[in-house]
């Protein structure tokens, strides 16, 4: 007989010993990343549904929740999370900035500079540096 642990089975789902899931939270927005299949990725929308109904009686929008492939990306507090061959052939998980919201930055950007001429250049400085910080 084996000494290996036999996985417990919960429906027609195979729980292992240790699943690889991680999470990001900012405020009210979360990511979890999954590590297994899609099957056991609904299992652990539907624990951390349960969990924010039950516990913290919030409501999780199922209309945005998505389960997705990590090689097919998603956005997550607007940037594009994406996993991709880098240069040496390895895989790589990559951020970015999605292009319509990157231009409708520098859109915002160039109205700032162009436009209220009879502010003071610190003033303007001053407005942009908040903007380039966030």
């Amino acid at each position: 007989m084996s000494s290996k642990k036999s996985p417990s089975m919960l429906g027609d789902l195979c729980i292992r010993d240790r699943p690889a899931v991680a999470y990001c939270r900012y405020a009210d927005d979360f990511a979890v990343i999954v590590k297994d299949t899609k099957l056991y990725a609904e299992h652990i929308r539907d624990e951390c549904r349960s969990f924010l109904e039950g516990k913290l009686k919030l409501t999780l929008n199922m209309d945005k929740t998505h389960i997705t492939h990590v090689n097919d990306g998603f956005v997550f507090l607007g940037h594009r999370i994406i996993r991709k061959r880098g240069p040496k052939g390895n895989m790589r998980v990559v951020s970015s900035i999605p292009k319509v919201k990157a231009k409708a930055f520098i859109h915002s950007l160039i109205k700032e500079l162009s436009g209220d001429f009879s502010c003071s250049k610190i003033d303007k400085v001053e407005k942009i540096n908040q903007k380039l910080s966030g």
